[in-house]
């Protein structure tokens, strides 16, 4: 399959730093600071060392992004916290599992624009 070309933001948006950093809170993660060197990382990595399967076309929020990326919409990037391999810690997909799930179904290969959060 060929590769879609994805219009990235340049920064998360306000609403997708709040949701992740609420949503880290149910791990223990009370404060999160925004690292500011974004990457690219092929989806199959993400969901790969995040332990998580990629959520089907059909889930309404996937099907939202697909829609969104095949119209040539800009895409914010996800937010992510490092895992720690040797201590059995995955990645964490904070803000962006839905995003991460739509461009791997694009291609697994499909490059993702990520920031990573630090944390205390």
């Amino acid at each position: 399959m060929a590769e879609k070309t994805i219009k990235w933001a340049d920064a998360p948006t306000q609403d997708d730093l709040i949701d992740a950093a609420e949503a880290l809170t149910l791990v223990g993660i009370e404060r999160v600071t925004l690292n500011q060197a974004p990457k690219l990382h092929p989806a199959k990595d993400l969901l790969r060392f995040a332990q998580l399967p990629a959520l089907p076309q059909d889930n309404k929020g996937v099907a939202k992004w697909l829609e969104r990326i095949n119209a040539g919409a800009e895409v914010p990037p996800v937010l992510l916290v490092r895992g720690k391999l040797a201590i059995g810690l995955p990645l964490i997909i904070a803000e962006g599992y839905h995003r991460v799930s739509a461009c791997y179904l694009l291609d697994e290969a499909t490059p993702v624009f990520g920031f990573f959060l630090s944390w205390a």
